[in-house]
């Protein structure tokens, strides 16, 4: 009762981010419950994200609660600027399918897109075949693998359930660094796994970013 009223105001905007909220001294005497009961809840409003407490000050409302949805952009440079260059289509070998996912007859795509005559992003994609036809499983028709998975399929890959991990990479690999013409320097490696309601692998992709061309926004979805 107590946990879920100081979240009520909180979300109402009784209390605002940074207000102090009631002490545990109040709190006792507001509920009427002991002691224990108070520190137990904001315990778990601590752990939630919605409150955090100094000591001997009092407890306060976060800026911005844990696991709140926000709005992620990767931002792109100069994209009237931008190309794709597809390198190659073929079928996955065994020993090129991750044993973290699931096994499937895979297409693996890779591409690299060039900003003005910069190499900046390689981008290394499995696919299940059965989502592109088998006449359009050639280097001229996947420049864009979303918009042919679409075409053929039906499927919106960017309307799918997604996990995704971004990880600085020093030193480069050798096999990246040739594609994006780097010889030193880090690259930010993206790993995006996309999946149906029913949990099945839609599209696993590696990419890896020229840092100098990675930039990312975050902001709340209902952002004007």
């Amino acid at each position: 009762m107590i946990k879920q009223d100081l979240i009520q105001k909180i979300l109402s905007g009784f209390f605002k981010p940074g207000d102090k909220i009631y002490s545990q001294s109040e709190i006792k005497e507001k509920y009427n419950v002991s002691t224990t009961t108070v520190v137990k809840a904001l315990q778990d409003l601590v752990s939630e994200g919605y409150i955090f407490r100094y000591q001997g000050l009092g407890s306060f409302v976060s800026k911005r609660k844990r696991n709140e949805l926000v709005k992620f952009s990767d931002l792109e440079f100069s994209p009237d600027a931008e190309s794709v260059k597809v390198l190659s289509v073929r079928e996955a070998g065994k020993n090129e399918v991750p044993e973290s996912i699931e096994k499937n007859d895979y297409l693996i795509i890779e591409r690299v897109k060039i900003n003005g005559k910069v190499p900046y992003n390689y981008i290394k994609s499995l696919i299940p075949k059965t989502l592109v036809k088998s006449e359009n499983q050639v280097k001229s028709k996947l420049s864009s693998v979303y918009d042919r998975v679409f075409l053929d399929s039906g499927i919106d890959l960017l309307k799918q359930l997604y996990r995704q991990t971004v990880k600085i990479i020093y030193p480069l690999p050798e096999e990246v660094g040739k594609i994006l013409k780097l010889n030193e320097g880090p690259v930010v490696k993206q790993v995006m796994s996309n999946y149906s309601i029913e949990g099945k692998l839609l599209e696993y992709t590696t990419s890896y970013k020229r840092w100098d061309y990675y930039s990312v926004q975050f902001e709340s979805p209902n952002m004007p």
